[in-house]
């Protein structure tokens, strides 16, 4: 690593809120025997806000809907009072996520978070990938067994949406980010950090295009993306089948915005219409960032863990491996102060990102990752 390298700010919080506007709820206390009108219910629940026109009630007996960011995506409650039974059902985009039908002696957080949502529906994610990578510049990574799962009381499963990001756009993803957090419609917890992640490139010999098979001719191009120096020559690398492939290993910074994955859709819309972080996939070559910067969409909790994606383009002409285990050395000491990055853009050192933080806008919060992506709270 070089003298630069070194001064190079390891994480820095963004931003992060809790969710907005929303009435405060105690699962402890909630009772499904002494449910009078909607407002005895949760305000939210994995999927999304209660629709208060939905509650039905008699004789004991209610029912419910939890609305989410379309008419086919809810959680509904219906309960039983001779049989003390709850049937709970949920569905994202139309597709079926489960049914649980349980006593309630058992606390309605359990039900939803450890029988309903013992682990994230395979279905969700695979549709979840046709849509948004068709839809939009970015790779969606579906969850395999060595992955985390995390799951929250009530906001459901989380996801990250991770953006490459050159240098000095760090400004315009602060700057994004918050007036997300400002959006009306949006209710739900975030918390945003951008990491200086550790990147390897594979231009795969004889498929990338011939530009990438010289190394001098890469070292410039990836200065430029990133507004980082690479972190030596690209180099030729030969694999023991005989395939070959021009390697860059650099160090990048990846914006990680940690949300449910139920508002996954409004969020990537959002920063679609409201900033240049998400790209359509409609777009032409020269307005979408190069594969190698695009976004990707992966389980929360990779991250902070020290884990590793790996994947390739739709032509299998370029091999991505991100590793996150420079984030997890460095998590003890990061500091917890959100800081503006405008001062980054001109002295990457430490002191000076930390001096900038004294001009702070109060509006910023910075809460720490297991603060709403914890265990349930009965």
């Amino acid at each position: 690593m070089s003298d630069l390298d070194s001064t190079l700010v390891p994480s820095i919080n963004l931003v992060s809120v809790s969710g907005n506007g929303r009435r405060e709820f105690s699962f402890k206390e909630f009772n499904p025997k002494q449910i009078h009108s909607a407002q005895d219910l949760p305000p939210y629940l994995v999927m999304g806000d209660l629709d208060e026109n939905s509650f039905k009630q008699s004789g004991g007996n209610w029912s419910a809907r939890w609305q989410g960011t379309d008419p086919e995506s809810y959680l509904t409650i219906e309960y039983e009072l001779a049989r003390s039974e709850y049937t709970i059902t949920q569905c994202w985009h139309g597709i079926n996520g489960g049914i649980s039908m349980y006593r309630d002696h058992i606390p309605l957080p359990v039900i939803v978070g450890q029988a309903l949502n013992y682990e994230f529906p395979k279905e969700w994610d695979k549709i979840a990938g046709q849509e948004f990578q068709e839809k939009y510049a970015l790779t969606y990574l579906p969850r395999t067994k060595s992955m985390p799962s995390i799951f929250g009381i009530p906001d459901g499963f989380f996801v990250t949406i991770a953006i490459p990001v050159h240098v000095v756009a760090l400004r315009e993803a602060i700057v994004a980010v918050s007036s997300l957090c400002k959006d009306r419609n949006f209710t739900s917890p975030m918390y945003v950090q951008a990491y200086r992640t550790f990147q390897a490139i594979n231009y795969i010999e004889g498929k990338a295009p011939a530009s990438t098979s010289d190394p001098v001719n890469l070292f410039i191009p990836n200065f430029i993306e990133t507004g980082l120096l690479p972190l030596a020559m690209p180099v030729r690398e030969v694999a023991p089948d005989g395939s070959a492939a021009c390697t860059v290993r650099r160090f990048t910074y990846v914006v990680c915005i940690h949300i449910p994955f139920a508002v996954l859709d409004f969020c990537l819309a959002w920063l679609t219409q409201n900033s240049t972080l998400i790209q359509s996939r409609g777009q032409t070559a020269g307005e979408s960032p190069a594969f190698s910067m695009q976004p990707f969409v992966m389980p929360a909790g990779l991250d902070a863990l020290g884990g590793e994606v790996s994947y390739s383009d739709a032509e299998h002409t370029t091999r991505l491996v991100w590793s996150f285990e420079d984030v997890k050395l460095n998590s003890e000491s990061s500091n917890k102060m959100a800081r503006p990055v405008d001062l980054l853009l001109r002295d990457r050192s430490l002191q000076a990102v930390e001096a900038a933080s004294k001009e702070l806008d109060s509006a910023q919060f910075c809460l720490s990752l297991s603060g709403f992506l914890g265990q349930p709270q009965y």
